[in-house]
């Protein structure tokens, strides 16, 4: 991800306390899948949304790619509230 917020983590420090840190720029992660159906494509996105995020380990950003057909597909942005807000994703 270009963007220092979406490549950020929180590992715990010796004490506990979160340490921000910032990875370094690469490409954000892609997950593919194939759906038979648009009700199997529903699921697909209702599972991957329920997925909790590590804030330790990142990233606080997943990214889905969900093919239906040649032509058809669904892509679903799982973002952690901690890097973007309502007013970022509209």
């Amino acid at each position: 991800a270009r963007h220092e917020t979406l490549r950020s983590r929180y590992p715990a420090t010796d004490d506990g306390r979160p340490l921000l840190v910032i990875d370094p720029p690469g490409p954000a992660a892609l997950t593919e899948a194939v759906a038979e159906s648009p009700a199997e494509a529903e699921r697909l996105v209702d599972e991957a949304s329920a997925v909790p995020f590590d804030l330790e380990q990142g990233p606080l950003l997943r990214a889905l790619l969900i093919r239906l057909a040649a032509d058809d597909h669904v892509l679903l942005l799982v973002v952690h509230h901690s890097v973007s807000d309502g007013w970022s994703s509209e």
